[in-house]
């Protein structure tokens, strides 16, 4: 009977503190420790689930990393930053530096996270917007993009002569 009466309380007070408007939304205000802990954790967790069934075709087409060059300068590089560009501030969660951090996904959990987006970040998701291919070109980029210097993503800006997104949007 104590268990059931403590259960009762505790589910009560989570109600209680859910429904009160206590908690702080704020972008501004960080998450606590254990909040941020368990949303990294949750998310990695969603993200390895999900792709995991996804099959990586070939990546190393330099056609394909330059279409993927493109779609990344114009459409992620605003928020995420490139080499010598620090990523958007203002974001809580912040966008992830992708030129420092990429080689720790696997391309087809890029994929999917570009397909699909995350919940409550500001990461879009592209997959109504763009095809299968183009998701595949900036995940190919971005697999790049940790061993990419400024003057590689400089070259590579000067080779698209400006035209770096054929959709245009």
């Amino acid at each position: 009977m104590k268990t059931i009466f403590l259960l009762i309380i505790i589910i009560g007070g989570a109600f209680y503190y859910l429904y009160s408007g206590r908690y702080n939304v704020a972008a501004t205000v960080p998450h606590s420790e254990p909040v941020e802990w368990m949303l990294t954790e949750m998310k990695e967790r969603s993200i390895e689930y999900h792709s995991r069934e996804i099959s990586t075709p070939a990546l190393d087409d330099p056609s394909l990393i330059e279409k993927g060059f493109g779609l990344y300068d114009n459409m992620c590089s605003g928020c995420h930053g490139a080499p010598g560009a620090e990523p958007a501030k203002g974001f809580n969660p912040p966008p992830p530096a992708l030129a420092e951090i990429a080689g720790g996904l696997e391309p087809r959990e890029t994929f999917w996270v570009v397909k699909h987006g995350i919940k409550m970040t500001a990461m879009l998701e592209f997959g109504s917007t763009h095809t299968d291919d183009e998701i595949w070109a900036i995940a190919a980029f971005v697999d790049k993009l940790p061993d990419m210097t400024v003057d590689d993503y400089d070259l590579m800006k000067e080779k698209s002569d400006g035209h770096t997104h054929e959709n245009g949007h």
